[in-house]
């Protein structure tokens, strides 16, 4: 019994100095939600990303038919691959992330970012 009268002082403290001012429920609440729209924002950024990417694998599949069809000649500007790629609409030709027009490479015959 005395050992622990002579402890109870250290315990005291011991808690005393781990207590912190305790946040509230709204700093709380306001941290998950910033969280949330970070996440949110990440995967509307990855689902661009995604967008695009598939859009220039459709326009270089379209584009890599025409070459074919057109004795390996690719189209020599990016108006002329808009115009052969007409069920391609003008929507996928812009990068989802940056908003810009994507690149047309005639010796190749391909789009890219």
């Amino acid at each position: 019994m005395k050992k622990s009268l002579y402890l109870l002082p250290a315990l005291a403290v011991a808690l005393v100095g781990c207590s912190g001012p305790i946040p509230d429920a709204n700093t709380q609440a306001e941290t998950a939600s910033t969280d949330k729209k970070t996440a949110l924002g990440r995967s509307m950024d990855m689902a661009k990303n995604i967008d695009t990417d598939n859009n220039i694998s459709q326009i270089n599949q379209t584009l890599g038919m025409i070459k074919n069809d057109n004795e390996g000649k690719a189209p020599a500007t990016i108006e002329e691959a808009k115009t052969a790629c007409k069920g391609i609409p003008a929507s996928m030709w812009i990068d989802s992330v940056t908003s810009k027009p994507l690149q047309y490479n005639p010796q190749t015959g391909t789009v890219s970012r």
